[in-house]
């Protein structure tokens, strides 16, 4: 059998590769634990190529995900790959924080979302995340439709779409 990085390997950033081949390979936290590590490899297309695996298999096994909270935190601060923050801006909702930990991911979140020279699909997807997370921390809800009244105001369709999808 090919080892992960084999399969992460190719030029496109924009690429699903071989992904299913991958997903194929991840069977336990060890083999998870593995595909995590490439988030730090030299290779950009690697990097982006695990985060994109990452967030997929995340969708439906999120426990993979619960150990390296502080790592995925880190990221926000430390990442401008645009890219990355496609990926990194979903998997945020998936985990579980204490009160300092929900605040830090919220205003970062909010920042990538209001950031009119941010990537129109970090944006969105940041968007997505802030609404699933005021929808477990009520704390936030009327900040978060400060947010949107802010957004609908760009007038920007791919945003104004996710709006609707999320009903606000």
């Amino acid at each position: 059998m090919k080892e992960i990085k084999e399969y992460l390997n190719g030029n496109d950033l924009r690429s699903i590769g071989n992904s299913e081949e991958i997903l194929e390979l991840i069977h336990s936290q060890k083999d998870f634990d593995k595909l995590f590590s490439y988030l730090c490899d030299e290779n950009r297309h690697i990097r982006m190529k695990a985060i994109d695996i990452i967030e997929k298999i995340t969708t439906k096994e999120g426990k993979y995900l619960k150990k390296y909270k502080n790592e995925i935190i880190e990221f926000t601060e430390n990442n401008n790959n645009i890219e990355f923050k496609w990926h990194l801006a979903q998997l945020l909702p998936r985990l579980e924080y204490n009160n300092e930990e929900i605040n830090i991911v919220w205003e970062k979140l909010k920042q990538w979302a209001l950031d009119t020279k941010e990537s129109k699909i970090v944006r969105v997807n940041s968007l997505q995340s802030l609404y699933e997370l005021q929808n477990e921390n009520k704390k936030f809800v009327s900040e978060f439709v400060e947010i949107i009244k802010h957004l609908r105001a760009e007038n920007i369709s791919s945003i104004n779409s996710r709006i609707k999808k999320i009903k606000l």
